[in-house]
């Protein structure tokens, strides 16, 4: 087989972790990425949008690092100090932290973003529990480079290093300086060189109050001191945890900090260099705190600090700040709060006060606020934002206003299942954050973005499938299975933005869908305005009531949460226990459905048919929960696999409209997975279907019809893959690029590792492509759908594979042949 296969990524649905120090903007060098954690990845993320200027214009690249085996949960770049005593910029070293006290240093190579843009230079377990917050700088004292690394963790230990020759913890021989807060924590910390006095200063945000000001002694490398750092001010003022702190220069010999707490306000420090002469005034003065450093043959230098302004016009805890360092002469503070704004504050010079001049945020929705907000590409006419709930926001400053930029988002925790329409026009995903989302591709811009969030649920989703290019069926835990139907404005907004129609015979569908305070159910509306008459401002429950959308770019964030729902056509019951999977045949007439089980009465396969939503047969033959269905591309079989080891196959025959069902083939336990089946595939022939088990195994199977009523099942090849198989699924498509190559199909493993395998002509099963590690996913892959091909895609013999996985991402790939 000389022919070869190459993949490339077109698309990544994710999203941040829920960590309050787990964003961070990227350096210069790489046009400033978005930088923060997705489960157990890093994601560096380019978003150049201006979807709102003529040019129209937009690019999104994103790439992940799977670096870390748990949570990244603390995200910094590394900071540099010019000697010239100019502000710091973003060295090309990253800081990562994740739940289990492993601290990771990665470093960029080369200038360009790509999937080998980070090289991992050391992991090292740090801290017993989980990592709160880093920081890192570097700078030259006395000619000689100094790195400075500090890291802070539930064991409420502070870490700190010193380093002189080699970013690396363990092979410098570094002794990291040690502070125990007893019972306490850090929140967050910050260093800062004070220039040109080269004294560094490393501020930390604590949850007693306070903030601690610790000073750094003179670092030379022949004294490698593990005791650097001596606490010199305790500062106190705020009411409750403080949460971030950030230095910026003012003055010569004078530095502002601040800091943001959970008693809704900011504080601005000063921090000072006195001199002998400014003694003795008689003015009123501000309390101040003062120190003094002793430096062996030079004079004494003494500091002073003391509060110079408190901002409040937060209405809940202020998680972030961040200071304007774009050259811009005005003094800018940016703040991210929970009360859903985020706050420009700018110093007015005139009447030496303290001024907010924009805000920004978002509006309705059940929601809570943002962790953090940082001005992007080195100017204050961009500003992004991290959500509580891991969304990304964007804002552009444009002809005197803010608006709202096309940004990626994704699932906030892990992804169960996928599903592509019929034609391919859209993938549908369901996850365990309770929600479920269609994304497609912007046609003028060939990006791949979230277009609807259809269903905004109370209970875990687990599974999902398209019956045709309108409706689909989803379930989870709460037992019960429900359908949608597309409304009118997705049908108007998708054609505008794909170039795709999916409205047929669309007269009677309603306009979109609203969920009533403390529903489940997805309500229909046909008028704007016999909607409920919103509630008034006593009632404690307030319904989200549709407002039609005219969309020129992909929905925002706020629009998906509140105007994106497609209404339900009907609730399905009959399972005892949480829904588990569902599957439907390639008509859309008939889906199947199964819950978890413990026992084989509950284990039946429930069918339905879509012309009434009615219950048309149980199919029994597992004792344990069925973890996944397919119906035969020909729509004469049904496959089921299930935790009891075994396969079973149904035949599907019609008289008139009676459907029915029977059993004709079963795995014997001789033949089959020793261990619990989670995945299986029909070929496109549907003359064999494929099986993956725990048991590290892909099994074939073919089928032997021998007369009508006489059917054999055979197993026909074996193939180990090393690594528990989760997902399996056989390319629809017939190949065109591979010799000796009959059909392909895709294994996801349990490390979260995708495969694409040949069945050559004699049936035997080969491996012909591993994905690499951060292409693939981190965690265990749940579900892998290849795209339909329609006669309105371009047909260049590429074929194009999604994947979701318990690392929350949704990922799509293309595959070609070269």
């Amino acid at each position: 087989m000389d022919d070869k296969m190459i993949v490339e990524m077109k698309h990544v649905a994710l999203c941040s972790n829920k960590s309050t120090n787990c964003f961070d903007i990227g350096p210069l060098l790489i046009r400033e990425p978005f930088t923060f954690g997705c489960s157990n990845s890093i994601v560096l993320y380019e978003a150049e949008s201006d979807v709102g200027s003529s040019n129209n214009s937009t690019c999104h690249s994103i790439f992940t690092f799977n670096f870390h085996s748990h949570d990244v949960v603390a995200v910094q770049w590394m900071r540099s100090y010019p000697g010239d005593g100019g502000d710091s910029y973003k060295d090309t070293s990253l800081l990562t932290g994740d739940d289990n006290g492993n601290l990771a240093i990665s470093k960029l190579v080369g200038s360009t973003l790509d999937s080998s843009a980070l090289e991992l230079v050391e992991k090292s377990k740090v801290h017993d529990g989980s990592i709160h917050c880093l920081d890192g700088i570097t700078f030259d004292s006395d000619h000689c480079p100094v790195t400075l690394i500090a890291s802070s963790g539930a064991d409420s230990k502070l870490r700190i290093w010193t380093l002189f020759d080699k970013l690396n913890l363990v092979d410098s021989g570094a002794t990291p300086q040690v502070l125990d807060f007893k019972n306490g924590f850090v929140l967050g910390l910050k260093f800062h060189l004070l220039q040109p006095c080269g004294v560094t200063v490393l501020a930390c945000a604590c949850d007693d109050f306070k903030i601690r000001l610790y000073i750094g002694k003179e670092f030379n490398k022949s004294n490698k001191n593990d005791s650097n750092f001596v606490q010199s001010a305790v500062l106190q003022g705020h009411e409750d945890w403080v949460r971030s702190i950030t230095f910026t220069n003012f003055k010569p010999n004078s530095w502002l900090f601040a800091s943001t707490s959970q008693d809704c306000t900011v504080r601005v420090w000063k921090l000072e260099q006195e001199h002998e002469e400014a003694n003795g005034s008689n003015f009123l003065q501000v309390k101040k705190q003062t120190f003094s450093i002793d430096r062996p043959a030079q004079d004494t230098l003494k500091f002073s600090v003391f509060i110079d302004t408190v901002l409040e016009g937060h209405e809940n805890w202020v998680y972030s700040a961040e200071w304007c360092n774009s050259g811009n002469k005005k003094l800018q503070l940016l703040t991210a709060s929970m009360d859903k704004t985020i706050i420009v504050w700018e110093y007015d010079d005139n009447d030496k006060m303290w001024v907010d001049t924009v805000r920004v945020g978002e509006v309705g929705g059940n929601t809570l606020g943002f962790y953090k907000a940082m001005f992007h590409r080195s100017s204050n006419r961009n500003i992004v934002a991290q959500s509580y709930s891991g969304a990304l926001y964007y804002w552009r400053l444009d002809n005197g206003r803010w608006q709202t930029e096309v940004v990626n988002s994704g699932h906030m925790a892990p992804v169960h299942d996928i599903d592509w329409e019929s034609k391919g026009n859209f993938l549908v995903s369901t996850s365990k954050d309770q929600t479920t989302r269609i994304f497609s591709e912007w046609k003028p811009h060939s990006t791949w973005h979230e277009m609807a969030r259809p269903q905004i649920h109370g209970f875990d989703m687990q599974c999902v499938a398209m019956l045709n290019n309108q409706h689909f069926v989803s379930g989870g835990d709460e037992k019960v299975v429900r359908v949608f139907r597309a409304p009118k404005n997705f049908l108007e907004n998708f054609e505008s933005l794909t170039g795709r129609n999916l409205s047929q015979n669309v007269d009677d569908a309603p306009q979109g869908a609203s969920v009533p305070a403390l529903g489940l159910s997805n309500k229909a509306v046909f008028s704007i305005e016999k909607q409920a008459a919103p509630a008034s401002k006593n009632d404690q429950y307030i319904d989200n009531l549709f407002q039609p959308l005219t969309l020129k770019h992909p929905p925002s964030e706020t629009d998906l949460l509140q105007n994106t729902l497609w209404p339900e056509v009907s609730k399905l019951y009959g399972h005892v226990y949480e829904i588990y999977a569902v599957a439907s045949n390639r008509s859309g007439t008939l889906f199947a459905t199964a819950s978890k089980s413990t026992q084989a009465q509950h284990a039946g396969i429930y069918v339905w048919q879509t012309s009434t939503w009615k219950n048309v047969a149980v199919l029994k033959g597992h004792t344990l929960t069925v973890t996944q269905m397919e119906f035969s591309p020909d729509g004469r079989f049904l496959i089921s696999v299930s935790r009891d080891r075994k396969w079973s196959l149904y035949s599907i025959k019609y008289d008139g409209e009676e459907v029915m069902f029977e059993l004709v083939a079963q795995s014997e336990k001789k033949t089959c997975h020793s261990r619990i089946i989670w995945s299986c595939s029909w070929a496109p022939d549907s003359n064999s279907f494929i099986t993956a088990s725990r048991d590290k195994k892909v099994m074939l199977w073919k089928l032997d019809e021998e007369g009508d009523d006489c059917l054999k099942v055979s197993r026909h090849s074996v193939m180990d893959c090393g690594v528990s198989t989760t997902a399996v699924a056989f390319s629809p498509q017939q190949v065109v690029g591979l010799s000796s190559v009959k059909h392909i199909f895709a294994v996801g493993l349990e490390s979260g590792v995708i495969q694409v395998c040949a069945v050559d002509d004699d049936a035997g099963l080969t491996s012909i492509l591993k994905f690499n590690a951060h292409m693939s996913h981190s965690l265990s892959v749940q579900r892998l759908k290849w795209r339909p091909r329609n006669a309105a895609m371009e047909d260049d013999g590429s074929l194009c594979l999604a994947s979701c996985g318990l690392d929350n991402q949704v990922k799509i790939f293309r595959l070609s042949f070269v």
